[in-house]
């Protein structure tokens, strides 16, 4: 049996350790990873901002293409509020109006053909008063309409035309149609005056209408 010696008496080679390898290449594997993670985390970083950027672009192209339309929905937007607000201020002054035909029809109805309307007129005042909220305690104000018809009527200055007004304002008073509206109805002051050269008596009538509130 023959023997080869290739490494010239010098023995066998020693054994392989790989811990020992792995202890040994530790200081520079560390930086390597150090490394290779950090130039992963910035590529990831750099892709993701430019990824963002490329959206905030798009997104301000969007933007400058519907600004027109953006600035035509806040002018639609604040005249639908202003509408909105006069429809408000319509339906609270509508609140406190009386339709005065179905009044006056009643008060021609009922008036005597002897008789002479000279004079036809209503006054209105409000008063705005403080009520306090028995549920919220909060102080309110409370506008309360005042009306008053005046009409000056008359006729020839004889006992007849007193006679003929008397039983007008009590037709007045005994109308369904009329009281509903009016607290009082009453004479305020007879004068005598000419009319086409003749005598005539006249009287001023106070048609007091129950408040409004």
């Amino acid at each position: 049996m023959f023997t080869i010696d290739l490494r010239k008496g010098a023995g066998l080679p020693p054994k392989s350790r790989p811990f020992l390898v792995v202890l040994a290449m530790m200081p520079f594997l560390i930086p390597m990873l150090g490394t290779l993670v950090m130039a992963a985390c910035w590529q990831h970083n750099r892709t993701l901002i430019q990824t963002q950027q490329k959206v905030i672009h798009e997104n301000q192209q969007k933007i400058s293409g519907l600004e027109n339309d953006l600035k035509q929905y806040h002018h639609i937007d604040e005249q639908i509020n202003l509408r909105n607000q006069q429809l408000q201020d319509v339906s609270q002054a509508l609140r406190y109006r009386v339709q005065l035909t179905p009044i006056l029809a009643e008060l021609v109805g009922n008036f005597p053909e002897s008789l002479i309307i000279k004079k036809l007129d209503m006054d209105r005042s409000d008063q705005r008063t403080k009520e306090t909220n028995p549920k919220t305690g909060n102080v309110d104000y409370v506008v309360t309409v005042q009306r008053k018809l005046r009409m000056t009527i008359g006729g020839p200055a004889t006992g007849e035309t007193d006679n003929a007004v008397e039983q007008y304002v009590q037709k007045l008073f005994k109308s369904p149609g009329l009281m509903k509206w009016f607290a009082n109805i009453r004479i305020t002051s007879r004068n005598n005056d000419t009319l086409n050269d003749k005598n005539y008596a006249f009287y001023d009538i106070e048609c007091v209408m129950k408040d409004q509130s």
